[in-house]
């Protein structure tokens, strides 16, 4: 493994702002999908973001790689995936 990171936070806030976006946008999701199934991803969402804010539930990033033989994966010491 050469990174693990936890995304619980991030998609607290991506689900408060999808949150936000159906109920500014409730009647053209309605007119989409239909009324029950607007209100069944409102709840998902919204019942979803609160478990996140509260740490029911985490969702981790774990960057991993292949070695050979000899334990050797051939990767720079340094994370090459930041800036």
């Amino acid at each position: 493994m050469l990174h693990e990171e936890n995304f619980r936070h991030h998609y607290a806030m991506t689900l408060r702002d999808w949150c936000r976006n159906l109920v500014d946008h409730w009647e053209e999701a309605v007119a989409e999908v239909g009324l029950p199934t607007a209100k069944v991803w409102g709840l998902y969402m919204a019942a979803s973001r609160v478990a996140f804010e509260h740490n029911n539930i985490q969702l981790h990033h774990v960057l991993a790689a292949n070695v050979d033989p000899w334990g050797e994966d051939d990767l720079p010491l340094r994370p090459w995936w930041t800036p």
